[in-house]
């Protein structure tokens, strides 16, 4: 593709200053440099694993016997109570 562009006083001023800075003379690759740095700003990134599952909203999963969903209620119950116990025994300074 050819582009026939003309530039105003302010990005001729930019351009220059581009140039000088990257040390860069050839205003094509300043251009492609620009049009690259743009693109990776916009371009679409692949997700880390962890982010693709926050965003599938999967809550997590736990290796457990088969009839947890069963029986959730005693483990939950027993679970309390070991540690109400063990509060309460390290309260009376007791481990």
């Amino acid at each position: 593709m050819r582009i026939n562009l003309e530039l105003n006083e302010e990005y001729e001023s930019k351009l220059v200053y581009v140039q000088q800075k990257t040390n860069q003379q050839d205003v094509d690759a300043v251009i492609k440099a620009a049009i690259d740095a743009y693109y990776q700003q916009l371009e679409p990134r692949p997700k880390k694993a962890f982010q693709l599952f926050k965003d599938s909203g999967f809550i997590g999963c736990v290796q457990s016997e088969e009839d947890r969903s069963e029986n959730y209620k005693s483990v939950v119950t027993s679970a309390i109570q070991k540690r109400f116990e063990r509060s309460h025994h390290a309260s009376d300074g007791q481990l």
